[in-house]
């Protein structure tokens, strides 16, 4: 009996480990849709901002969207005092803003530059980092993606030590980025 039952453990845990490729489609708003590996659950705890919050504890494995609409962002830097005439916002101000907003929020040893590229034909800017978050080894895939009216900011991230294993879905994650 103890050997049928140590056989069953040992069956479940090889079918837990093993790593899935099946996705699921998720909207958000009617807004914008992103590809989710299946292992994800749904959140509410990663960040107050975002409209999309999935992650997998037991494999460190965590997912963002960040929108706001193009006109929150002018009613933020006029409500700030800023006079939007003095200088252009557009999706490169945008960019930059977050950017060095994050990066100010975490530990790095070298400010990597966004790379240019589109998602699902729109204008987008790709930030791949190493970084340390109170002593913890992070490696963060992001995107910051131009839609029609909004601003999207994709953030996937898992522990350093895990970057080759899940790269590639993080990758594919936020290719899958579409604007309903």
């Amino acid at each position: 009996m103890k050997k049928l039952l140590f056989a069953l453990i040992g069956l479940m845990f090889l079918i837990s480990c093993q790593e899935s490729d099946t996705t699921e489609l998720v909207k958000v708003k009617n807004q914008y849709s992103v590809e989710l590996p299946s292992f994800l659950i749904i959140s509410s705890e990663l960040n107050d901002d975002a409209s999309l919050q999935y992650q997998n504890l037991y494999k460190e494995f965590y997912v963002i969207v960040i929108d706001e609409t193009k006109q929150e962002l002018i009613d933020v830097i006029t409500e700030n005092g800023l006079d939007t005439s003095t200088f252009k916002v557009d999706f490169d101000m945008f960019t930059s803003f977050v950017k060095e907003d994050f990066i100010y929020s975490i530990e790095i040893d070298e400010i990597p530059e966004l790379k240019d590229t589109t998602i699902n034909n729109l204008n987008a800017k790709l930030l791949e980092l190493d970084g340390s978050f109170d002593g913890i080894e992070i490696f963060y895939d992001i995107a910051y993606v131009e839609g029609k009216d909004s601003y999207y900011q994709i953030m996937v991230w898992t522990l350093g030590e895990n970057k080759e294993d899940y790269k590639a879905k993080m990758n594919k994650i936020i290719a899958s980025f579409k604007e309903i």
